[in-house]
């Protein structure tokens, strides 16, 4: 464009106004935003030539890094306003691998952008007349005039414009879903400070009453397996998604954040952030304010608090802490083993670092309920890590998450539910929180509102088997045996291979008396969990009158308890199955003794309901803290 002129680009029906930002098909103006606009200009001016993808990106994201998507959003919508298409096109034809090409005819008109002064100047000498001198008819002509006409017009149009931004900032999204952040130093060993800062910006964004924020675990499963945005919006119900990207060079981090409107799949904002690693959480806290304030969330004084923690960390301790996050999110024996090494690192960088000491609690919660370790040990570790991390930092939800399981543990109902409550406050969107705390509700005879919890912890993590199993043996739990039946068959049909639920499932069908449909559902769960031991089993084939089976699984019980002392629980219940009354109250006493966390269900659970009319069930259930008046079942 040469000084002195405004061009315009005329192609089909369209006109292409540069300087009005404006694309008209005839009189109507059509919306475009900003990068979208800028897209449609810098193929139009090579109207006829390849423009090749690194050509785009580099000049029209010279100073922020996207990934190609964004870019194909942007042509996306180009040819939404165009009404083009991509397999038969008449504007912008892709050329695969390489870029695009806009083929239709442009034919540039050029005005003296003088005459757009001339408008003003008209405008400025008429508001310098006086009032009797602006009554005149041949000010009413001026007004006439072709130039005056177009100067209001255009006042108009920008009005209108603006209004119409106004209108599309103010809309306010209510569910979030942030997907794994790609690693841009390209090297897998670094995948786990992608994935940290990932899962940091869920944390932070979770704070949030107003937000429903995805959980890490449903958000990681794109990350193998990526999915369309609309698609991946439908499956977890959202309104917002963010995509981003992580580069980390020695102590410097850049972070890319792309927000997107997932019913529009438009892109409403992008920005990118640079700091010191020492400065990370600074620049975390900067990033989800930013998110909050385009989707228009409200956030509460203790909230904003919350989010804008910014205190500086060690470097080597917050790699070793991210590390330590990424093995325990495998959930493997050997991840919890690799977890447990560098959170300790992470101590021995920072002894002050309270996340370290709150994975360490993690750690120990999993490596007790997997069956691991024995529980006593896993217990006292639990409350000695998860009560350090809240010494040093009273909001981590994930510490008082830790120190509830520990309490559940200790039987202190009241005190574990204080913790519970005080998480989901801190992180309303931290679904291991709705999660646990539910099966804490359920266990202890509160259906109606375990269920309630679980569902809105699926609501969180839409995608996670293990929440999906558990609303089931919360039906199973209350005695709706039908439904927890659907809830299992819908679990396997998200995952065939998911050993708990073919276990769940089995228990229950052998509940209503069909033996053997469940005997091979609770032998395909055993089969799943290769190298695993059944106490489920044991007591199962005792029930469908298998004795020989059920005894040679007690055996190995009995050898495992003379290596471990753990596993009481497990023995008593292969002792119902098999009508030993007295062998089973005796193990369930040892059990008491050692604070075995599998009595968590001794109140809930139907397996134990032959034991339910004894006094001595009742004592127990009494020393737990558990009176039986609180049941809303009958008894068998």
């Amino acid at each position: 464009m040469t000084k002195g002129e405004v061009h315009i680009y005329r192609f089909g029906d369209f006109t292409l106004e540069l300087h009005k930002h404006c694309l008209r098909k005839g009189h109507q103006q059509i919306h475009l935003r900003p990068k979208a606009f800028e897209t449609l200009v810098f193929l139009v001016e090579r109207q006829g030539r390849l423009v090749k993808k690194d050509e785009l990106l580099d000049n029209l994201w010279s100073d922020i890094i996207v990934t190609e998507n964004t870019l194909s959003q942007c042509i996306d919508a180009v040819r939404k306003a165009l009404q083009d298409s991509a397999h038969k096109p008449l504007f912008i034809q892709t050329i695969p691998r390489l870029g695009f090409k806009f083929i239709a005819e442009v034919e540039e008109l050029a005005h003296p952008a003088g005459e757009l002064a001339d408008i003003d100047h008209a405008v400025q000498v008429e508001k310098e007349k006086d009032h009797s001198s602006r009554k005149k008819p041949s000010f009413l002509l001026t007004l006439l005039t072709s130039k005056f006409r177009l100067a209001l017009m255009a006042l108009i149009l920008i009005g209108l414009i603006a209004v119409t931004l106004i209108w599309e900032s103010e809309e306010a999204y209510d569910s979030l879903a942030i997907l794994p952040f790609i690693n841009l130093n390209g090297e897998s060993d670094q995948d786990y400070f992608a994935d940290g800062m990932t899962e940091a910006l869920i944390a932070n964004m979770g704070k949030i009453k107003a937000l429903r924020v995805i959980s890490r675990t449903s958000v990681m499963t794109y990350k193998k397996a990526p999915k369309p945005l609309p698609e991946i919006a439908r499956e977890l119900g959202v309104a917002a998604i963010v995509e981003g990207s992580v580069l980390r060079a020695d102590d410097r981090v850049r972070i890319t954040a792309t927000l997107i409107n997932a019913n529009t799949d438009q892109h409403l904002w992008v920005k990118t952030y640079q700091r010191d690693i020492h400065d990370i959480l600074a620049l975390q806290a900067e990033l989800a304010q930013a998110i909050a304030t385009e989707i228009q969330v409200e956030l509460t004084q203790q909230e904003q608090a919350n989010v804008a923690i910014t205190n500086p960390v060690n470097p080597k301790a917050y790699g070793a802490y991210l590390k330590g996050r990424y093995f325990w999110n495998k959930r493997t024996s050997e991840g919890f083993e690799m977890a447990e090494r560098q959170f300790l690192t992470a101590i021995e960088h920072d002894s002050s670092y309270a996340p370290a000491y709150a994975g360490l609690a993690d750690t120990y919660t999993l490596l007790a309920n997997y069956g691991l370790i024995p529980s006593k040990e896993a217990t006292a570790k639990t409350k000695k890590y998860a009560t350090r991390a809240l010494q040093l930092d009273e909001t981590l939800a994930e510490a008082h998450v830790a120190l509830a399981v520990n309490l559940a543990n200790d039987w202190n109902w009241s005190g574990a539910k204080k913790e519970f409550e005080r998480a989901i406050a801190l992180n309303p969107s931290y679904a291991t929180a709705h999660h646990w705390y539910a099966v804490l509700l359920t266990n202890t005879g509160w259906s109606e509102k375990g269920i309630a919890e679980l569902k809105k912890a699926r609501e969180l993590a839409p995608l996670s088997l293990r929440i999906q199993v558990d609303l089931g043996r919360a039906f199973y739990y209350a005695r709706q045996y039908d439904q927890a039946i659907a809830q299992y068959q819908e679990t396997l049909e998200l995952d065939p291979n998911f050993a708990p639920a073919h276990s769940m499932l089995g228990l229950t069908l052998l509940e209503k008396g069909l033996h053997e449909q469940a005997m091979a559902e609770l032998q395909e769960g055993m089969r799943l969990r290769t190298g695993t031991l059944s106490r489920l089993l044991g007591y199962a084939y005792a029930v469908a009158g298998n004795k020989e089976k059920a005894k040679k699984i007690l055996t190995q019980w009995h050898e495992r308890w003379n290596q471990w002392h753990d596993g009481a629980t497990d023995i008593a219940l292969i002792y119902v199955g098999l009508g030993d009354n007295d062998s089973a109250f005796k193990w369930l006493e040892k059990a008491y003794d050692q604070r075995d966390s599998e009595l968590f269900s001794l109140k809930a659970d139907p397996h134990w309901d032959t034991l339910r009319p004894e006094p001595r069930f009742q004592n127990l259930l009494h020393n737990m803290g558990l009176p039986i008046d609180k049941l809303t079942w009958k008894t068998k």
